[in-house]
């Protein structure tokens, strides 16, 4: 009879700690240990599996050092307590314990089993040591251990996470020889490809395979496969992928959603971009900032300016009652997909906008800049500088409309917005807390140059210079594009350098104040920034103007 109430007092004991390490009782690990000290005083010693329940509500609650400490002082050890012990070195980011406490289990008399090698490879994956993965689950059949699907997994997100693509698809063929992959098993070899550009064509490989096995894909696959497109520029696939979701009657995500879009905005499918955008109001799922740049970055690529402006302005009203009012009118559109009387397809894109960024005002000017929009790019930079609702522009700000009136047609119209960009270099010289860029000087320059201001344009290298001397490195933001040299050798830089020097001293010689461009900004703009290919061409048009010159004023009239 003593026995049976003993039985009974630590069943009890077990259910206590039982309800304290449910989900719902992650906070509660505080009292699951309590009960387990409080077992001894009762006249029960903690078995295993009290130590595993309380280790569970430790794990749950977030107290991993906690579920460590369970485990050294435990008097009794089976496989789940080692297998909670290493999951709990992995949360710690401590994958060489993880190993350490794993090797220890047969000196233990514990057997490994699958799930204490799939946390143990978890583990080192997570700090993407993907060899020690690979080299672990190899270890696997010599040990006795069968893997399962969440051993597999487990490498494969290792490889994911190490940027080894070619493997990741090795082992998935490898795990097909033993069982059939899951859709965790396809959707991480897919998102290994999706890192690697030239793995686009095993990305989709790897699709057709999980439905040619009739493998359900759900969003995560979807989002994986999307991605992959998005980062190849297959507009295309991103479509039919989206229509074959539909099909499947599989919900889509903002994360699909902002891939297929980007896939459109790689090629510059505007309409496409904007289409997605409004079927997002469809499907219920509000359209963030990833969403709306990408397809402002659709535009920009599409050459459609006034597209991208007016996607902007929605982002800025977002919070206005007119917002909320266009919504009712935006149906028959996003249901049909075809535009009516009564809203327009970029109007019907842009329900619901989020509020505007610094990076969506920043994509709009890029957008401008393509375009050659010299006076939008100036004005809406000035609107950032002057209303309370925008946000104060940024480098890539300036950078887009510098390089939008230096893009502007040689000649007489060219002179405008040489002066806006002289304009705003001053700014940014003077005023601004944006610290310019040699992308910056060569916009300005190019400005200077498409009006005929060679002499401008050298002056803009010499004040860059003297801006930067002294001043501390900063790490330039991505500007609308970057700076096409090729790499020089070493004598090719001499050259070069011996070239602007020439160049520099013959001008000197001939009436060019030294102040315009000094020999030692000349040097720095060759051997610092970058600047000697459009610093020759600056220095070959400065020479040619005056010889032009000289020519005029010699002529007999």
């Amino acid at each position: 009879g003593s026995s049976i109430r003993a039985g009974r007092a630590t069943a009890r004991c077990s259910a206590s700690e039982e309800a304290s390490a449910r989900p719902a009782a992650g906070s509660q690990w505080a009292a699951a240990l309590r009960l387990l000290e409080t077992m001894p005083e009762a006249g029960h010693e903690p078995t295993a599996y009290s130590y595993n329940l309380a280790q569970t509500a430790c794990m749950r609650g977030g107290q991993w050092r906690s579920a460590i400490e369970l485990f050294e002082s435990a008097a009794v050890r089976d496989v789940a307590t080692f297998s909670t012990a290493i999951a709990a070195h992995s949360k710690l980011g401590d994958a060489d314990k993880a190993i350490e406490t794993l090797r220890a289990m047969p000196a233990a008399g514990v057997r490994p089993n699958e799930f204490s090698y799939a946390t143990t490879i978890s583990a080192v994956g997570a700090a993407g040591r993907w060899r020690d993965a690979l080299s672990l689950l190899n270890e696997m059949p010599r040990a006795g251990v069968r893997a399962n699907s969440y051993c597999y997994n487990a490498a494969l997100a290792a490889l994911d996470r190490g940027g080894q693509a070619a493997e990741a698809v090795k082992l998935l063929d490898r795990m097909a020889g033993a069982m059939a992959p899951d859709v965790i098993s396809y959707t991480t070899a897919i998102s290994s490809c999706t890192r690697v550009p030239s793995m686009f064509g095993a990305a989709m490989g790897v699709w057709e395979r999980m439905r040619a096995a009739k493998c359900p894909p759900n969003a995560y696959a979807y989002s994986a496969v999307l991605t992959a497109c998005e980062r190849a520029g297959a507009w295309e696939e991103a479509l039919l992928l989206m229509g074959d979701m539909k099909r499947d009657q599989v919900r889509p995500n903002r994360h699909v959603f902002a891939s297929a879009i980007g896939a459109c905005a790689s090629q510059g499918r505007w309409s496409d971009a904007l289409r997605l955008l409004a079927r997002m109001r469809v499907e219920g799922i509000a359209a963030d900032e990833v969403c709306f740049v990408a397809a402002l970055n659709a535009c920009a690529r599409g050459r459609e300016w006034r597209k991208a402006l007016d996607l902007l302005e929605a982002m800025e009203r977002s919070a206005d009652e007119e917002a909320e009012a266009m919504v009712t009118l935006g149906e028959p559109l996003l249901k049909t997909g075809a535009p009516t009387p009564m809203l327009t397809l970029t109007e019907a894109a842009a329900l619901n906008a989020p509020p505007a960024t610094v990076r969506a005002y920043g994509v709009a000017l890029s957008a401008m800049h393509k375009c050659s929009q010299w006076e939008a790019a100036v004005a809406l930079l000035r609107r950032m500088q002057t209303e309370e609702r925008c946000p104060p522009p940024n480098l890539l700000c300036f950078t887009s409309a510098l390089a939008a009136c230096g893009a502007a047609v040689w000649g007489r119209g060219a002179v405008a917005p040489a002066r806006q960009a002289l304009a705003l270099w001053a700014e940014m010289l003077d005023e601004s807390t944006v610290v310019p860029d040699a992308l910056c000087a060569s916009y300005v320059a190019d400005a200077c140059a498409s009006a005929g201001q060679w002499r401008a344009g050298l002056k803009v290298f010499d004040d860059f210079h003297r801006a930067r001397e002294g001043a501390a490195p900063k790490e330039a933001e991505v500007g609308p594009g970057e700076m096409q040299r090729e790499e020089l050798t070493p004598r090719q830089e001499n050259a070069q350098l011996n070239e602007v020097c020439s160049l520099l001293d013959g001008l000197n010689r001939r009436g060019v104040p030294r102040e315009t461009l000094s020999m030692e900004a000349a040097i720095a703009c060759c051997e610092q920034y970058a600047l000697g290919d459009r610093l020759v061409e600056m220095l070959k048009r400065e020479d040619t103007q005056i010889t032009e010159d000289l020519f005029v004023r010699k002529k007999p009239r």
